[in-house]
């Protein structure tokens, strides 16, 4: 999706955190979906699930790696200036990225969530042996997930979104960012599109910024409200 579309729909599409009474908490963890954020190492995984809970970019910092699951309290989020659209998020699942990408499609197999986010850093070296290179880590998750979504159904059923997140955009000028951007789609579209049928269409790579700078939270809310038109009732 264009960023210049993608800073069009949020214009529209602004998200709200309301406070919730005991009852009301009590409802969205029963009634609530649950979102599991996977990807490598230093992707953006926490910021990411702390700023759908709270609504706070940090300043660019560095930041303790995360080393075991970390679950967030349920949360309730209403999109759009009418609030029309609502999330309800029994709870965000951070999981660490050192686990490495078949551990992520077997929890995603096990949890069996609602919703999958991957971050992937775009400033991240491409291919490579380097533990941090993006390919051989997304190439790797995509064709376990392929295999493990085909395989179970309760799976299946149960998944409603899948979502890439293309994070550290701002480390990138615009060229870099959208060839990047490509070389990603194509390594989701090549193992995945076809077997995710009606989900295929939640595949698209989404650019993001995940700490404060000069677009603010455009491109982060633009995740949230894709995330929040699949979870919400119809």
């Amino acid at each position: 999706m264009p960023e210049a579309a993608i800073a069009a729909e949020i214009i529209i599409d602004l998200v709200a955190r309301p406070a919730m009474s005991g009852l009301a908490r009590l409802h969205t963890w029963i009634a609530g979906n649950e979102v599991l954020i996977l990807g490598p190492p230093r992707a953006g995984k926490s910021s990411f699930s702390e700023y759908m809970q709270y609504g706070i970019l940090e300043p660019e910092q560095d930041t303790a790696k995360t080393i075991q699951l970390h679950r967030t309290a349920s949360f309730r989020l209403k999109i759009g200036k009418s609030s029309s659209l609502e999330m309800k998020v029994k709870r965000a699942v951070d999981v660490a990225g050192e686990i490495g990408p078949i551990e992520h499609a077997r929890l995603a197999e096990e949890r069996k969530p609602d919703a999958i986010v991957v971050l992937l850093d775009l400033s991240a070296p491409f291919n490579g042996s380097s533990k941090d290179a993006t390919a051989p880590w997304l190439v790797s998750f995509c064709k376990h997930l392929k295999q493990r979504f085909t395989q179970t159904p309760r799976m299946r059923k149960k998944l409603k979104v899948l979502i890439f997140v293309g994070n550290k955009r701002d480390k990138l000028d615009e060229p870099d960012a959208k060839r990047r951007v490509a070389q990603l789609q194509r390594i989701v579209n090549k193992h995945l599109r076809e077997a995710f049928g009606p989900l295929a269409d939640s595949l698209s790579i989404f650019p993001c910024v995940l700490v404060q700078n000069a677009k603010g939270s455009v491109l982060a809310d633009a995740v949230i409200s894709r995330l929040a038109r699949s979870l919400s009732p119809q």
